[in-house]
């Protein structure tokens, strides 16, 4: 029986599209690259238009995440599918309507209260620092990489558990941006 769960379990990942394990070394995300000093799996890429994301993790999404997107057009959503009435990024709403549109966007994914704790400028991104709950009540810590460029919004979202995960991946996290 556990054979043929496990061997059921191989198909299924088989057949994702998308999946795969990468680093260390350079990781295409669409308009910019990332450089990993580790092994990440990638899970659910997917090409929406002109719209690239993809997710990577370490050890599982609950347990540390990091959300790409490249290019997403004004009117764009993340997280849509079965979702009523997603968050939509408008640039002309600047830096506070990214914030709106991130915590919206990130909420969605079960986790809940969601502040931008802090907001500053890094290079050509915008760095702001994250702070939930999940149902669970553990709390989550992340960092949130925005940018707008010819009107179409790039990010890098990285949430994890502050106990244990959050810190551990936190420094090669933000060294993946500064190749």
């Amino acid at each position: 029986m556990i054979r043929l769960i496990v061997l059921a379990l191989v198909l299924v990942l088989a057949g994702c599209a998308g999946t795969g394990v990468y680093g260390p070394g350079l990781y295409d995300a669409g308009r910019y690259s990332l450089a990993l000093q580790s092994r990440w799996s990638r899970i659910g890429a997917a090409a929406d238009g002109d719209l690239a994301t993809a997710q990577l993790t370490r050890d599982g999404l609950f347990l540390n995440r990091v959300i790409l997107v490249s290019e997403l057009r004004p009117g764009g959503t993340l997280f849509t599918p079965g979702f009523d009435h997603p968050p939509r990024f408008d640039p002309a709403a600047g830096e506070a309507g990214i914030d709106t549109f991130l915590t919206g966007s990130i909420e969605r994914l079960d986790y809940q209260g969601l502040e931008i704790t802090k907001r500053e400028t890094d290079e050509d991104w915008t760095v702001r620092r994250l702070a939930a709950r999940r149902p669970d009540a553990l709390a989550i810590s992340g960092l949130a990489w925005s940018r707008v460029q010819d009107g179409r919004l790039d990010l890098v979202i990285y949430l994890a558990p502050d106990e244990h995960y959050f810190e551990r991946d936190r420094a090669e996290v933000e060294q993946m941006l500064r190749r």
